[in-house]
């Protein structure tokens, strides 16, 4: 998955210092290239580029509309492509061929609106240079990450790490020790904080807006479907099947093979089975993790995952490591 960050400097342009750190936040999530936009005055937009599909290899982020003054870097994958393009055929001046050109597009045509019409995991950042406005989408159910940190009237940082929101913030942020232990001792910790204070994570299903005067709004755009479905069983699962097979069709839209973790239970080998029947065998890597003599292994569900699909699961063995070892490597990299 790509990266992006974004910052809005209510004192000018920032240094080259902060730009580096912002770079540096994202630059993990991009092995495909960085790339850095000054949109206006202040106004500094990065993307870290990471070719996933094949769309992706066409597009040049972070971008601008082709007769706008409106900006757009993100991570994203558009899955409802088509009806989009139904939606928004002769409707807009922007072209529609990658996924970045498809936001642009549903932007000109819907404006803040336009998160209703999106499908897919995506979270992005347009900024709108007519209007001095930024805004912040993170899909319905908060699958492409999304962090943000601002201090009214002077900066304001969005990106798809926590890193680059610390590293571009003055002062420099502390850890949060009350959410810290909130989450320790689960007592909470489950809302938009982050291990750093004043770093937030935007929910999925939500918008963010500020504008360079520096009011900011988050609201909610999606909530699950509340509504009971007098449906049969029969019905039930078909319309079950049909939405899975859709959901594992879009993911491998990929510009290269796709792993896919198999444990030998129901959800995984369902997954693997319905990407082998969409004829994409020798296009998906399966690799499972395995426990050698723990009561949790599931090696022999596997084997039988194997014969049953008529794959090659790649195991991986896990290794003991000390409790708190992936909170010390977190902060190393801080």
């Amino acid at each position: 998955m790509s990266g992006f960050a974004v910052l809005l400097d209510g004192a000018g342009t920032p240094d080259e210092s902060t730009l580096r750190q912002l770079r540096a936040g994202i630059a993990n999530r991009g092995p495909d290239g960085l790339a850095t936009a000054e949109a206006a005055p202040g106004v500094v937009l990065s993307h870290a580029r990471f070719d996933t599909t094949i769309e992706a290899g066409r597009e040049a982020l972070p971008a601008r509309h082709c007769r706008r003054n409106t900006w757009l870097t993100g991570d994203l994958r558009n899955d409802n492509r088509s009806d989009l393009e139904r939606e928004l055929s002769g409707r807009t001046e922007h072209p529609v061929v990658t996924d970045a050109d498809f936001v642009l597009a549903a932007y000109e045509r819907w404006s803040e609106d336009l998160a209703a019409h999106l499908v897919g995991d995506f979270a992005f950042v347009i900024w709108d240079g007519e209007r001095r406005r930024i805004l912040v989408v993170r899909d319905q159910l908060g699958i492409r990450p999304a962090f943000w940190t601002h201090s009214p009237g002077r900066r304001f940082v969005a990106a798809s790490t926590v890193q680059a929101c610390v590293g571009a913030t003055q002062p420099p942020g502390s850890p949060d020790l009350e959410y810290i232990a909130d989450v320790a001792t689960f007592a909470g910790g489950f809302d938009d904080r982050t291990v750093w204070r004043g770093v937030r994570r935007l929910p999925g299903g939500h918008c963010l807006s500020v504008d360079d005067h520096g009011a900011a709004r988050v609201w909610r755009y999606w909530s699950p479907p509340q509504d009971h479905l007098d449906i049969d069983i029969d019905t039930a699962r078909e319309t079950m099947r049909e939405l899975v097979t859709e959901a594992v069709r879009c993911r491998l839209r990929s510009s290269s093979d796709v792993a896919v973790e198999v444990s030998g239970g129901l959800d995984s080998t369902t997954v693997a089975a319905l990407a082998v029947r969409e004829g994409c065998a020798g296009h998906i890597r399966p690799i499972g993790l395995t426990f050698p003599g723990e009561a949790c292994d599931e090696s022999r569900y596997m084997r039988a995952a194997e014969c049953h699909l008529g794959i090659s699961i790649e195991p991986f063995i896990a290794r003991s490591a000390p409790a708190l070892d992936f909170a010390e490597r977190c902060a190393a990299t801080l």
